[in-house]
């Protein structure tokens, strides 16, 4: 689990950038500022969101059983939803918001690589202190659920 000065460093920065860091960023946001499992947030797709709400309605990914969930977010978030959906060019709802070049999810591996970057950014040694990705959806247990 991340303190919060921790979480603050790895997920700010320039919200609006149309760089690949950005989509990046708003991934691990997504769980920090929800509380959703990475495996969740990778399958999200654009009908899953509702940001005239600031929602997000779908199925928690779980190992034991699926939920259906609602859940809200900051306003902050649709603002880099709303720049990475037009830069996306998303050509329906039905497509997923985070993906590979085949418009595929993105993978648990690819997730791990930007994980593993941004730590070292931060200059967090995640391998001593047994962090994974979903250690964005625990700090947000711990914090503020």
């Amino acid at each position: 689990m991340f303190n919060r000065k921790e979480a603050k460093k790895i997920l700010e920065g320039d919200q609006v950038s149309p760089l690949p860091s950005a989509e990046v960023k708003l991934f691990f946001s997504l769980s920090y500022c929800t509380g959703l499992a990475v495996e969740t947030v990778r399958e999200l797709k654009w009908e899953n969101l509702y940001l005239d709400k600031e929602m997000i309605r779908t199925v928690e990914v779980d190992e034991e059983d699926d939920e259906e969930v609602e859940v809200n977010f900051d306003h902050a978030l649709t603002v880099w939803i709303e720049k990475l959906k037009e830069k996306s060019g998303a050509a329906g709802d039905k497509n997923y918001i985070f993906t590979e070049a085949n418009e595929e999810p993105v993978t648990i591996d690819t997730i791990q690589k930007h994980f593993e970057s941004a730590m070292g950014t931060a200059g967090i040694d995640f391998r001593k202190r047994k962090l994974t990705p979903n250690s964005f959806r625990r700090t947000y247990n711990f914090w503020y659920a």
